[in-house]
């Protein structure tokens, strides 16, 4: 399998409305799920084995860090990262970025 493959083949959950220019980007590299809202109580079976990363304006907390087990990162779409429990997400080992020039 080829490094584009290997992207291609992993899983980003995109929890809610998202930007159509990043869910573009995100198509071009990687598998998108999606749920409606983030909410631990929609994750999949699926989900819980395949999504290593989310795509987010906010709203991630520790329940839906902890639903899913192959979580590396979270990429918040937004100056801060108050709306992502960074703390909890740190305790499992996963990274979470921001995008702080987003405004300037």
């Amino acid at each position: 399998m080829t490094k584009a493959e290997q992207q291609q083949a992993v899983a980003i959950l995109v929890p809610g409305q998202f930007n159509d220019h990043a869910v573009g980007r995100i198509d071009r590299t990687f598998s998108r799920v999606w749920i409606e809202r983030p909410d631990a109580s929609l994750v999949t079976d699926e989900l819980r084995r395949t999504v290593r990363g989310i795509a987010a304006f906010g709203g991630i907390n520790a329940a839906l860090i902890d639903a899913l087990p192959n979580l590396e990162i979270i990429a918040n779409f937004g100056v801060g990262y108050d709306s992502v429990d960074a703390r909890h997400a740190a305790q499992r080992g996963v990274m979470v970025t921001n995008t702080p020039d987003v405004l300037t």
